[in-house]
């Protein structure tokens, strides 16, 4: 499965060129997303407020799923039925991304790979075949786009506050 940029503000997962789910953003300014796959499920992300990032992936407005973000920037997808699947990257030079269960059994592996015409990146899951692979690699879409917010953030942050000690030694 491909995880393609349409608009500026959604994704489509297609599979043999069938288009099995998309991913779209309320605005290019928010959080809010909307998901549909081809099983005709639709569920809303919307960002809880907290100390880390937190999400709540709901169904007909119930709360069915849970998208945290711990410190070290990892992300866990904790379902109704509790079980846990996290987004681990791995690597320094050639960076790798997987989706695990609770038995840290890699199910998806997820590339990335940056597309410059529409300045966003492309995704491709392999050894997909995992029950709910598409509301999975939707959600692991969301996370990974949400992840690389964060990092552009705090780069822009520490630039700027250096900027800021520059100036005042130079007064």
């Amino acid at each position: 499965m491909i995880a393609i940029p349409q608009k500026r503000n959604a994704y489509e997962l297609l599979k043999n060129d069938e288009v099995k789910g998309t991913l779209t953003y309320k605005s290019i300014f928010t959080y809010s997303a909307d998901i549909r796959t081809s099983t005709d499920e639709n569920h809303a992300i919307k960002r809880v407020f907290s100390w880390f990032a937190k999400f709540k992936i709901t169904q007909d407005d119930i709360e069915k799923i849970k998208l945290k973000m711990n410190f070290r920037g990892r992300f866990s997808i904790i379902m109704e039925n509790g079980l846990e699947y996290k987004i681990i990257t791995k690597g320094i030079f050639k960076i790798r991304t997987f989706l695990k269960n609770q038995d840290n059994n890699e199910l998806i592996e997820i590339k990335s790979k940056y597309n410059w015409k529409r300045w966003r990146y492309e995704y491709e899951f392999e050894n997909s075949e995992t029950p709910q692979a598409e509301l999975l690699s939707l959600i692991a879409v969301y996370a990974l786009n949400y992840n690389q917010q964060y990092q552009v953030g705090i780069i822009m942050m520490v630039t700027m506050a250096c900027n800021a000690l520059i100036n005042l030694t130079n007064l």
